[in-house]
């Protein structure tokens, strides 16, 4: 029987960014696909601002960038003439580089990540039975294979049969409606320009024209959609072994473009947290279930309220194009996925009290440094995926140990002594940057999947209490 810290039930997006991201931890998967090969044809052809920053610090955006196509205008047409055309929602997204749809088939992102994974993915693998013990769970296939983990991931798309034979409910929402979807290359007189566009026929914004990569162009027509929430992502009512991520936890319209984009949040939230589970570490109980749950109260109240954002997209659609993209403007921040955030929920991994920019639950805001060397970079493009890291905004922390990473950003213009730039402690990284001001003083903790999980002040010494509580010291 094969050994692995981590078994994954499908190979889309979800489950492969999973491996993708446990992988360099130093945790063994297995993804298992029931499909003969990497998907080659179809499905999701944009990710979103959030979507590329995830990407970035993953490591794979630069190999997606060639390919894709930016885009962050949308246009309507009424009867064959322009309407309208707009933007403002994308550029106005504060603290943030990316501010555009990079529009690219799903084929060439899986293509992408099962090229980094090699042999750790599977095809052919027809998942038969998956079984949960206090310690293990134990998957088995069709072909008679058998994969024993500590822990598993149901990323096996909507019709799930580890949501199902965990026996989850899947409760769905109205009204119910179904998209005829169409990719082609064109030969048209029609002005071409990289937007989306959407036709309003009879009052009503049924099509969509998306562009696409390499020329390419999909046509959305509305028909009918279906839309579903699994009552838990976790098994054993939130504390088992078997978690689910993507469309095996949610399903709803194509509109906005949530259904990749929100499994690879997903991913994105959830690998960590099997890192730190799936080897030896200094958690306790209390903290290991703190992390678990905490997945399940995140994502599964986000995916509701995607739901809710896809249902008005779809709602509307039957409206005039003004209408619908008001709603758009409206729900910008989830379509973007810039303003998705954990602040008013029930999560223990959230504290601590806003200061300026810096609020708990919220994106960390992608801001600008500069190093000791002068060279100037972005925040995101300093860090890797897998650890918490601290932030020492305005002053320096005291020499004291501290175990995550810590990066000391400086007000420009700083000099050696109090607020110097020079390292004060082995593996600190030191910065500067004009956003900060002499008066400024706050110590932030960011989370692996780049949500601000503490803010407060040096004189406020509770940050030590959260970092000792989940940061992980392996044994």
């Amino acid at each position: 029987m094969e050994q692995v810290d981590v078994t994954i039930v499908g190979g889309g997006p979800a489950g492969l960014f999973v491996a993708l991201l446990l992988q360099p931890l130093g945790i063994s998967v297995r993804v298992l696909d029931e499909k003969p090969c990497s998907l080659e044809l179809g499905r999701a052809d944009a990710l979103n601002a959030r979507t590329q920053q995830y990407f970035e610090v993953a490591g794979i955006l630069d190999e997606l960038l060639p390919d894709g196509l930016k885009c962050n205008t949308s246009s309507t047409f009424k009867a064959g003439d322009f309407k309208s055309r707009q933007n403002a929602w994308w550029v106005g997204i504060e603290h943030a580089f990316h501010k555009n749809f990079l529009m690219i088939g799903q084929p060439v992102v899986e293509q992408v990540m099962r090229n980094r994974l090699g042999d750790a993915v599977s095809y052919n693998e027809h998942v038969i039975s998956i079984a949960e013990e206090d310690d293990s769970v134990t998957v088995m296939t069709s072909s008679g294979r058998k994969v024993r983990s500590k822990y598993a991931v149901g990323a096996d798309g909507a019709r799930s049969f580890v949501r199902n034979t965990l026996d989850i409910s899947f409760t769905g929402t109205k009204p119910e409606m179904t998209w005829a979807v169409l990719d082609t290359f064109l030969d048209t007189d029609f002005p071409v320009c990289p937007e989306i566009i959407t036709f309003e026929l009879d009052g009503e914004s049924r099509v969509a024209w998306i562009p696409r990569e390499r020329g390419m162009s999909r046509f959305y027509v509305l028909l009918k959609v279906k839309e579903r929430l699994a009552g838990t992502f976790i098994s054993k009512e939130g504390h088992g072994r078997i978690i689910l991520a993507g469309d095996a936890a949610h399903v709803h319209s194509v509109n906005g473009g949530q259904g990749l984009n929100t499994g690879v949040s997903d991913a994105f939230a959830l690998s960590w947290r099997l890192s730190a589970l799936a080897r030896p570490s200094n958690l306790t109980p209390e903290a290991r279930d703190d992390i678990l749950r905490s997945y399940d109260i995140e994502r599964r109240s986000t995916a509701a309220q995607v739901i809710g954002v896809a249902a008005a997209l779809v709602r509307d659609t039957i409206h005039t194009a003004k209408k619908y993209v008001s709603t758009i403007e409206r729900n910008a921040g989830f379509i973007t996925g810039m303003g998705v955030n954990y602040s008013e929920f029930a999560t223990p991994l959230i504290q601590g009290t806003e200061l300026g920019i810096w609020k708990p639950g919220y994106r960390c805001p992608e801001v600008v440094i500069t190093g000791s060397s002068g060279k100037t970079s972005r925040l995101y493009e300093n860090v890797s995926y897998g650890d918490f890291i601290v932030l020492a905004i305005g002053r320096r922390l005291p020499a004291i140990s501290v175990s995550a990473p810590v990066y000391t950003i400086l007000p420009n213009g700083s000099t050696n002594g109090h607020m110097g730039c020079h390292q004060n402690r082995d593996g600190d990284k030191n910065f500067t940057a004009d956003w900060v001001k002499n008066e400024d003083s706050a110590i932030v903790i960011v989370r692996p999947d780049m949500y601000i999980g503490y803010v407060g002040t040096f004189e406020d010494e509770a940050w030590k209490g959260y970092l000792d509580s989940y940061f992980v010291k392996s044994r």
